[in-house]
């Protein structure tokens, strides 16, 4: 699979299509309605639609699991979704160092967990999409690893 990187700051739906269907960026603009792309992205129904003008099914959404290398197994190509965490933005870990158990709200981190504690805290965020190469068990991340990405869950590409 090649890799694409948006070039817009909300394309990153497109530029996934464009990859999963192995087709160029332009040819999955195409397959959207017209909008300024560097103010509002795709919906899930949108790109549901993009990848069935291609021939491709959006399958159901599913959660990825905790734990580490929940995706490193997975054979398959999926599309993913989570928040993308503005790298300029500063952080208060209000100096602890245990591992957090992330719990998302979109569009804000809401409170991580330490040790059973909670502190609340927020974090710029947006609704972003990746994608997981299964033959080469890879993350292609179309906004160019600049930021922190963290996939909640997936959609299976199928071809009927």
């Amino acid at each position: 699979m090649e890799g694409i990187v948006q070039n817009t700051e909300f394309g990153c739906g497109p530029a996934c299509v464009a990859m999963l269907c192995g087709i160029s960026l332009e040819e999955a603009f195409d397959a959207f309605e017209q909008r300024d792309w560097d103010v509002h992205g795709a919906t899930e129904n949108e790109l549901s639609a993009a990848f069935s003008s291609f021939g491709f099914i959006l399958g159901q959404a599913s959660d990825i699991p905790d734990e580490r290398g929940a995706l490193f197994n997975r054979r398959e190509n999926l599309l993913l979704w989570g928040p993308i965490l503005n790298r300029h933005k500063a952080v208060n870990w209000k100096e602890r160092s245990q591992r957090a158990e992330f719990r998302f709200d979109t569009p804000k981190v809401r409170s991580f967990h330490f040790n059973k504690e909670s502190v609340d805290i927020a974090i710029e965020t947006f609704d972003h999409w990746a994608v997981w190469d299964g033959s080469a068990r890879a993350l292609r991340d179309p906004y160019g690893y600049q930021c922190m990405f963290v996939p909640v869950y997936a959609h299976l590409i199928l071809q009927p």
